[in-house]
Order: structure tokens, then C-alpha cells, then sequence
């Protein structure tokens, strides 16, 4: 019998990993989540940024009502053991008006979020297609530039995220699309995924090239 490889490597699997991250669900809301085999080390060694971005996405405007219950429990009580995590996610904090509202603006380490978000991609991709691929480009077209972002950057941006709109994606199964949803498209042979959380923030992955992290898995043409 030959024993399942981590989704993320060539290692034996000795846990699942959940994709979303396990800590993104409210209690009572944990039933039948996705998970794909796993190693050790890619199961637990994001645990900190796991939770810098869950607290960041319970956190935005907008956020649907799970969302809501979940930064009255778990957020909270992040920020309360932790005062430090709470000064360093919201040192930046300034006051803005969006949608005729006063709320606040803040910068977001972006390394953080792409770094979750493109380890819960390799997981749906491998639950979903078996196969095996490392380099991913997120976008997260909800997201504001500084100021101080040059004109150019901010218009090509913003013509990918309209691209990104116009692609029809076949929605995903998952048990609680009120805390996270997927849809995943395939453009000329490479498939292109869009991530929903909490009803609200959108994240698009797509594949990057990059022949020195490709990895094949079970019935994979290389």
C-alpha cells in the first residue's frame, strides 16, 4: 500500500491540511470542511500568518455575517493575548471616508496574504485536480494602492481585475459558502481559481510558470 505524498511536496502525508485554513470557520460551522494530506511542516508552518489573515479578513469592510461572529470571538481574542500583533496590524491606522462613511485605512502586509492564500490554492488545486503546483500569482482586486503608487501600476491593475470579472468559473462544492466559496476556470490548458471569503473579499490565483517548483502528482502528464 503505498502511502499518500504531502500535497505541497514529495513527503509522506502524516495530517491533512484544511483548505481554508481550519481557524477561518466559527464553532458549529466546522462540518465537512476540504482537506488534502499533508506533511507536517506544510500544516503548521504558516500558523502565524494564518492568523494575522484571518484577523485582517474579519476585519474589512463588508465582511458577511460569519465573518462578523467570528472577529467577536477569535479576532478578539487574538488581539487581546496579544497586544503587539494588534499594534503591528493596526500602527497605520488612518481615517478615511468610503461609501459616505468614516472608517479607517491601514497597511496590510501583502507577503502575508500571499503566502496563505497561495497555500490554500495549492490545496484546492490538488483536491480538485490532483496535481501539483507551487507558483501562484494572487490577486486581491478589493484592496486600495497607497498614494503614493504611480498611475501607470494602478491602471494595468486595474485592467487585470476587469479581465478577471469577465471569466466565467464553475463554482466549487463546499459545505459554507457564506464563510468560503471557490469557482475555477480553465483558460487555454491552465486553470485559474477565484476564492470568496466571509461574502466579500476576492481573491484570484493564477498559475505562474516556473519549471523549478512544478511538481507532478498522481495522474499527472509531465
Amino acid at each position: 500500500m503505498t502511502t499518500e505524498s504531502c500535497y505541497a511536496c514529495e513527503r509522506a502525508a502524516s495530517t491533512v491540511e484544511h483548505c481554508p485554513p481550519k481557524s477561518f470557520f466559527p464553532e458549529g460551522q466546522r462540518d465537512r470542511l476540504l482537506t488534502v494530506a499533508s506533511c507536517t511542516e506544510h500544516n503548521n508552518d504558516n500558523s502565524r500568518d494564518v492568523e494575522y489573515v484571518r484577523n485582517i479578513l474579519t476585519t474589512l469592510w463588508g465582511v458577511g455575517r460569519f465573518g462578523l461572529e467570528l472577529f467577536d470571538g477569535k479576532t478578539k481574542r487574538s488581539f487581546d493575548r496579544s497586544p503587539a500583533l494588534l499594534n503591528q496590524t493596526f500602527s497605520t491606522m488612518q481615517t478615511v471616508f468610503y461609501e459616505g462613511q468614516v472608517t479607517g485605512a491601514f497597511r496590510l502586509d501583502i507577503n502575508r496574504l500571499q503566502s496563505v492564500f497561495k497555500a490554500c490554492t495549492r490545496a484546492i488545486h490538488y483536491n480538485n485536480k490532483r496535481l501539483k503546483h507551487a507558483n501562484w500569482g494572487i490577486v486581491m482586486p478589493g484592496l486600495m494602492f497607497m498614494p503614493e503608487v504611480p498611475q501607470t501600476p494602478r491602471q494595468n491593475w486595474a485592467r487585470l481585475c476587469e479581465m478577471l470579472q469577465q471569466v466565467r468559473f464553475v463554482r466549487g462544492s463546499v459545505p459554507n459558502p457564506s464563510i468560503f466559496e471557490y469557482g475555477v476556470a480553465e483558460l487555454q490548458g491552465n486553470y485559474v481559481y477565484c476564492f470568496v471569503y466571509y461574502e466579500n473579499f476576492i481573491v484570484y490565483a493564477l498559475p505562474l510558470v516556473d519549471s523549478r517548483h512544478n511538481l507532478t502528482g498522481p495522474g499527472a502528464k509531465s
